[in-house]
């Protein structure tokens, strides 16, 4: 969940992924997620800890995230801009 200041759901929530090229100091930046998870589900299943694999040029990043299909949990996966 990408949540807002107030602690509401940020429109962005499950399509953000917040990246940084400065090994975690300084500026952080959101891109699209390459796979958008829209459940409304807060649980072990929709969009969590979802695995980040960035190509080696750093241009791309592959993104295996999961969610529900009616109750069970299934693996998604896409390769966006990083």
């Amino acid at each position: 969940m990408l949540n807002n200041a107030d602690g509401s759901t940020a429109a962005g929530s499950g399509a953000t992924v917040w990246t940084n090229s400065n090994g975690g100091t300084g500026a952080w930046r959101s891109i699209p997620a390459p796979v958008r998870v829209d459940s409304k589900v807060v649980d072990w299943c929709p969009n969590y800890s979802s695995a980040l694999l960035p190509s080696a040029d750093g241009s791309r990043v592959l993104e295996i995230a999961t969610d529900y299909v009616g109750t069970v949990c299934k693996p998604y996966f896409a390769t966006g801009r990083s």
